[in-house]
């Protein structure tokens, strides 16, 4: 694969060590990502899995938190928890798919989510978000459980980006 380096910044060419080189349009029409859906990963303390209907407690103690999402409309009742869940195991039978709940291997509670807002194939680009039950904020379980993701979306499935955003609500008084 010939690889071209890429002028930067109205064609200037910069020091050899930081050329951007960029593939050719033929290449990246041929590299194709390698989707396996939502494996299980583990680490040290964490065992990321599929989510199921049995996790809907825990779930819910997430989905349900006004303060962990912020963003998104959370869920009001166990109900609507149940068929939230309901909806992602049938998506799971797509391998394009990326949604892990975060199994604290010490209790085998669901502390947390990690999944895929956004992927764009063509760019072999990948947006993830977490969220994490308010009992387990600042303990490092989202640095645990998303290197370990990342690892896993560049090296086995192909992804050579991913973004992630950071929502914060701001209360005026």
């Amino acid at each position: 694969m010939e690889l071209e380096p890429k002028p930067r910044h109205n064609g200037l060419r910069i020091g050899l060590n930081e050329h951007i080189f960029e593939k050719s349009n033929k290449a990246n029409e041929m590299a194709k990502l390698n989707h396996m859906g939502t494996k299980n990963i583990e680490t040290e303390r964490l065992l990321l899995r599929k989510l199921k209907i049995d996790d809907v407690n825990d779930v819910f103690l997430i989905k349900g938190d006004i303060t962990i999402h912020q963003r998104q409309q959370c869920q009001k009742n166990i109900e609507e928890t149940i068929l939230w869940l309901k909806y992602l195991q049938d998506i799971y039978k797509d391998n394009d798919v990326y949604h892990w709940g975060l199994e604290l291997k010490s209790n085998n509670k669901i502390i947390g989510e990690i999944y895929q807002v956004n992927q764009l194939n063509k760019y072999k680009r990948f947006e993830i978000a977490y969220s994490i039950n308010k009992a387990y904020w600042n303990n490092g379980y989202a640095t645990e459980a998303l290197c370990s993701v990342i690892k896993y979306l560049i090296k086995t499935v192909g992804y050579n980006r991913i973004e992630a955003k950071h929502y914060m609500i701001v209360q005026v008084e």
